[in-house]
């Protein structure tokens, strides 16, 4: 862990540009590790590479996050289409996806090959089934089993340094998340999450609405920890060329089974 404290003439001066400054690493790569926590300012997690310093503020950078390479793991590949594993903190090329994953979510998800229009009638007409699971803290108690149903209308709020914030809004457009709280342990909470619908930020802005804020979430959720801990565990949909249904499931990330027993996740 590297130290730095900054002085009158870094007063104003974005955290990318201040390290960069300091540091013999690239703005992309210092970037990438900003983006994974790698860095804080006054002892906070600061995720917003864009951030204003002031005059006596103290940073420290995390070297060891350079280090670090996600890879994407192919799970099925055919002619029309090549499902994932994506790793966390990994931005995805919305040219090719017919669904999201954030930035900081891992798992499975599916690229088309050619036309996605096939596929994207697939999650249009709800024939999609997805499954999620995600570390929350409890801020009041949970039992295993507590069902979560949650339907509540989103919309976008504002958008903050170029990333939407949603909120629940009467007027925004319905998003729906089942599921259940399938273990406790302390103050954390393994909730496996299916959304009905595919509005953006709803399993996190949900979870958050009912005391269940995931784990590492800096937006809805508690900003700690060194990821989100939101994993798209399955993916599930009849193949629209073969009509075959077609399952995929992603390993459960080490980083949740260090909480959680494997046997909770299936």
């Amino acid at each position: 862990m590297r130290e730095f404290l900054a002085a009158g003439c870094d007063d104003g001066s974005s955290l990318i540009r201040f390290l960069s400054e300091r540091m013999d690493i690239s703005k992309k790569r210092l970037k990438r590790a900003i983006d994974e926590k790698a860095c804080r300012v006054n002892g906070r997690i600061e995720t917003f590479a864009s951030h204003k310093l002031r005059e006596g503020d103290r940073v420290a950078f995390d070297e060891k996050a350079l280090e670090r390479k996600g890879t994407w793991t192919v799970l099925y590949e055919d002619e029309r289409m090549i499902v994932f594993d994506k790793p966390p903190f990994v931005p995805v090329d919305s040219r090719f996806t017919v669904h999201r994953l954030d930035k900081e979510t891992s798992g499975v998800i599916m690229m088309a090959k050619g036309d996605p229009a096939p596929w994207i009638a697939l999650f249009r007409e709800r024939l999609v089934s997805k499954t999620y699971f995600a570390v929350c803290v409890m801020q009041k108690p949970f039992r295993p089993g507590a069902k979560v149903d949650v339907r509540k209308r989103i919309k976008v709020a504002h958008e903050r340094k170029g990333r939407k914030i949603m909120t629940i809004d009467p007027h925004g457009a319905l998003a729906v998340t089942e599921g259940e709280v399938v273990a406790v342990s302390g103050r954390l909470a393994l909730v496996k999450a299916t959304p009905l619908t595919g509005k953006t930020h709803q399993i996190r802005l949900h979870l958050a609405l009912i005391h269940l804020p995931i784990l590492g979430d800096a937006i809805y959720g508690i900003h700690e920890g060194s990821r989100m801990m939101l994993h798209s565990f399955s993916l599930s949909f009849p193949h629209p060329f073969t009509g075959e249904e077609m399952k995929f499931t992603a390993p459960v990330p080490e980083a949740f089974l260090e909480i959680f027993d494997a046997r909770c996740f299936s």
